[in-house]
């Protein structure tokens, strides 16, 4: 047996336990003093179609509603720590000014 069928037997092996102890990967490499990435490398090498496919993306046509883009930038946002306020034409001062105080009193 060649040193590397004698690799690929090996790794077989491990893998054959890993699967049978239930353990995490983590868990299984600490245990067994291995490192977690060949372990990962060995299980992709052994089951390849488990690893994502390089297929090409799959695009998706959008509609734009060209009123809607106008109407957003007409929306001013207040930031007031971590609470970001979206403010519209027509906003009502008073309420917006109880909102800024609460938030700025919280914040």
């Amino acid at each position: 047996m060649s040193k590397r069928e004698l690799k690929q037997q090996q790794w077989h092996e491990r893998i054959a336990a890993y699967r049978a102890s239930g353990l995490s990967r983590s868990a299984f490499c600490r245990e067994q003093n291995l490192n977690l990435w060949q372990l990962n490398y060995w299980l992709r090498k052994e089951n390849p179609r488990s690893t994502p496919s390089k297929a090409s993306p799959t695009w998706i046509p959008v509609e734009v509603n060209p009123h809607e883009q106008l109407c957003s930038r007409n929306v001013l946002q207040i930031k007031v720590g971590v609470a970001t306020i979206e403010v519209k034409p027509g906003f009502d001062e008073k309420l917006l000014g109880d909102v800024i105080r609460t938030l700025s009193a919280l914040c």
